[in-house]
């Protein structure tokens, strides 16, 4: 009875895990990220989905001058949609010419939702990096990003595509479609709280802010009434954001079949990983904006290990989460986003400690970033890119390791400030940005142009994609720490295999992890 009551807390937000079961955490010497100056984030953040794209491939044309014993392939993937517009998918690949030394990757994507664009500006500020600090590039290391996998969002403020799918949603391959239409006709119970709840998130007429989350809380205390014996809470959750698949109209409709964005994604990566022979091992960061307190970052980890005889635990999923709040002294509640139980392998206790070391390690660079493991699981989307990659082993077997992580950086904020004394207000705020710029986009009947200019569709861009200058500068800071310390495990992993490292040296003498002011001082 108390574990239902307490997990009931724990969506609400109302209560913090007890950080029970940390295991062995090791330590390390800090090395913060220094903050970005406001004055300079133009460097990295234009203002308009055109002038980034011109500062990556700026950027990308810099450390291909800059290092010429490397690999920099930035052509764009061309592909058509089906309303006859031609797109492009930007990306740029960065790799040693001698493919048969590379055996990890560092793989970034961002803007699948085209109003969550924070990432252009963090991968810009990442090729920074690399350009300015060449031992950032590792010769048994490939860099892959994809600045935007949303080209037609981006370009009309809209989270979906042309056709109202999420691409967040949708990011499976062929086959995997007809796979979750029966799991999810397999869920009875999913289905029928949707119907109680579907007016709520795709209303005909508008309401007010006050309004939504007052319907939505109380439908789940509804729904927490009618489970309390079955210790399932986290269907509200998964049925709200789990990828709509009955109609289009629909807030988080995935789609009957791959998109075309998506489709080109997909191979394109394929294409990429085929040519890396050697590759073992596979490091993923998807870049997010909406959910959770202004300014807070959350990261998502989950973690596929080859070998491993653990199965997922529902009960124990990695949570790091920063607190800015307190430099403008106030308390938010903290942004939750637990893992979900695809690949998350918390029963091992090796991989608890794998998990555990990545939370110190991204300490060191900002020691604001604590974890805790969450006791509810949300089962988040059918179709989300880090559930793809996970996959990836599937067509590359050869892949050892795989680790995704998804960085959420808080923006919302609420009209009415009283709302901010509510656990998860701002997320609930971003929620219903999203259903009133929805609601505009089914029943308006404007333009996609007209729809741009209304104040659904601003109010949106303004949850998601906020003009604030410092929050850019500390949401690009977050990436870059989350960016340093994937070097930093790429540096480990070469550490433990001396035979590897004597025949895959970094591009730049003396490299190792005192380089970078960061030394283990215990093991896991």
């Amino acid at each position: 009875m108390r574990q239902v009551f307490n997990r009931a807390l724990y969506g609400l937000g109302i209560r913090r895990p007890s950080g029970e079961n940390q295991g062995s955490v090791p330590t390390f010497t800090s090395r913060q990220v220094n903050r970005i100056d406001e004055n300079r984030i133009q460097e990295y953040d234009t203002g308009t989905y055109t002038g980034n794209i011109e500062k990556f491939h700026e950027k990308t044309e810099q450390i291909k001058q800059g290092n010429p014993n490397v690999s920099v392939n930035a052509t764009p993937i061309e592909y058509d949609a089906d309303n006859g517009q031609k797109l492009q998918l930007h990306r740029v690949e960065i790799a040693n010419k001698e493919r048969d030394k590379i055996t990890q990757c560092c793989l970034y994507t961002a803007t699948i939702h085209g109003t969550e664009y924070f990432g252009e500006a963090a991968i810009n500020r990442m090729l920074q990096i690399m350009h300015d600090e060449p031992e950032y590039i590792r010769d048994d290391c490939a860099y892959v990003f994809y600045v935007c996998l949303n080209p037609w969002g981006r370009e009309h403020g809209t989270r979906t595509d042309h056709n109202n799918v999420d691409l967040n949603r949708n990011t499976m391959r062929p086959e995997k479609f007809d796979k979750r239409d029966k799991e999810i006709q397999a869920n009875p119970r999913s289905q029928v709280l949707y119907e109680t709840i579907k007016d709520i998130l795709n209303p005909a007429e508008a309401q007010t802010e006050c309004w939504f989350i007052f319907r939505l809380i109380k439908a789940f205390v509804s729904h927490l009434i009618r489970c309390f014996f079955t210790c399932q809470p986290n269907i509200f959750f998964s049925t709200i954001a789990g990828g709509q698949t009955l109609s289009k109209d629909f807030l988080f409709y995935g789609g009957n079949k791959p998109a075309e964005s998506t489709t080109a994604f997909i191979a394109d990566l394929d294409t990429t990983l085929t040519q890396l022979p050697k590759l073992t091992r596979l490091i993923h960061t998807d870049l997010h904006t909406g959910l959770g307190g202004w300014k807070k970052g959350t990261i998502e980890l989950k973690q596929k290990v080859t070998g491993s005889t653990s199965t997922p635990d529902p009960d124990s999923a990695p949570l790091m989460h920063t607190d800015e709040a307190e430099e403008e002294g106030r308390e938010d509640a903290t942004a939750l986003a637990p893992a979900t139980e695809k690949a998350v392998q918390s029963d091992s206790e090796t991989d608890d400690q794998r998990l555990q070391q990545t939370a110190a390690e991204l300490r060191t660079y900002l020691p604001e970033i604590s974890i805790e493991p969450m006791k509810i699981q949300y089962t988040i989307a059918y179709g989300d890119i880090v559930d793809h990659v996970c996959s990836l082993q599937e067509q590359f077997p050869q892949l050892e390791d795989i680790t995704t992580q998804c960085l959420e950086v808080g923006s919302a904020r609420l009209r009415n400030c009283l709302l901010n004394l509510l656990p998860l207000a701002p997320s609930l705020a971003a929620l219903h940005s999203l259903s009133e710029a929805n609601r505009v986009r089914t029943y308006s009947g404007v333009s996609d142009t007209e729809k741009q200019a209304t104040s659904e569709y601003q109010r949106t861009k303004t949850n998601f994609a906020p003009e604030s200058t410092a929050w850019k500068c500390e949401s690009v800071r977050l990436a870059e720490a989350v960016f340093r310390t994937n070097h930093h495990r790429m540096i480990q992993q070469a550490e433990v295999r001396p035979e590897q490292q004597k025949e895959q040296t970094p591009l730049m003498e003396g490299h190792s992890l005192e380089t970078y002011g960061t030394t283990a001082t215990s093991t896991s």
